[in-house]
């Protein structure tokens, strides 16, 4: 089989500021942080503000991904991404840069 062309040269992330702990969800519905870390090992989880766009994550993700390939900005003029939502549905970004 012929390669692509295609290599992964570094790579990046953005970590949403808010932080929901299990203790924070057991104010809000009838669970309890036992319950969810023995199901799930999950202690919390981020959210990014309501007026956070995938986008505005994905440029800061970007650009660590470009210094660790050792690449300049320049490099790259259109960045294509996603996300997966709680709900299961895909988020498809594309951000000039």
């Amino acid at each position: 089989m012929r390669g692509t062309g295609i290599i992964i040269a570094g790579m990046g992330h953005a970590i949403p500021p808010n932080i929901v702990t299990n203790r924070d969800l057991e104010a809000r519905s009838r669970t309890s942080d036992q319950f969810i870390v023995s199901r799930t090992g999950v202690r919390e989880r981020r959210f990014a503000d309501p007026s956070q766009a995938t986008s505005d994550l994905m440029e800061p993700a970007a650009l660590e991904a470009i210094r660790n390939a050792g690449l300049g900005r320049g490099a790259l003029s259109l960045l294509s991404g996603g996300a997966t939502r709680h709900s299961g549905w895909t988020v498809k970004t594309a951000v000039p840069l």
